[in-house]
């Protein structure tokens, strides 16, 4: 991952767009990059595990991946920022429809907002953001089991740049042949 000093963006953006978990490359980022625009950040598998503070002024968040099912989404945004957005859209697709309608533009996929609402009132319970901070952070940690076929296992990512959320590993140095065996080999998903 890039660090904070460097990444440059440019002075004229009219926002700036990060993916703060990388799930496919086991990345995420620690801090969140110093824009003059505003930042725009999808946060959709690790937002309810670390505390931001908010200088993201706009969060698309897909809850499916750890507040809920699929079929809801949580979306953060400041009102001068749906308010700016182009109004020939249309309003379905204006986030300033959905902010005057209170959620109810139209018909919510009810289930998965109680889903998201049950979640949510865990995550308060288990001391809210914070909690699940510390219940995420031995993860990456773990002692992962080589199997029959496979005598040594890394993680090809950098110590500071690795997840939180999912953890990626190469068996055999990334021996294609190895990593294929050790995937046969690998129990069934319960």
């Amino acid at each position: 991952m890039p660090r904070r000093e460097e990444i440059k963006l440019s002075p004229d953006a009219s926002y700036t767009y990060i993916c703060s978990n990388n799930t496919i490359e086991g990345t995420q980022y620690t801090e969140l990059p110093a824009s003059a625009a505003p930042l725009v950040a999808d946060m959709s598998s690790d937002i309810a595990s670390v505390p931001w503070t908010f200088q993201v002024r706009a969060d698309l968040c897909r809850a499916q991946k750890n507040l809920g099912p699929s079929g809801v989404t949580v979306v953060i945004v400041r009102k001068d920022l749906a308010e700016r957005a182009d109004k020939n859209l249309p309003s379905l697709l204006q986030y300033r429809t959905h902010i005057k309608e209170k959620s109810l533009y139209h018909t919510p996929p009810t289930f998965a907002v109680y889903v998201l609402g049950l979640v949510t009132e865990w995550i308060a319970g288990e001391g809210g953001l914070a909690g699940c901070r510390s219940a995420t952070k031995p993860r990456p940690n773990f002692c992962i089991t080589p199997s029959r076929t496979a005598t040594a296992s890394t993680v090809p990512v950098e110590k500071a740049s690795r997840s939180q959320m999912n953890v990626v590993f190469r068996v055999a140095g990334g021996d294609e042949a190895v990593e294929k065996q050790f995937a046969k080999d690998a129990p069934p998903r319960a």
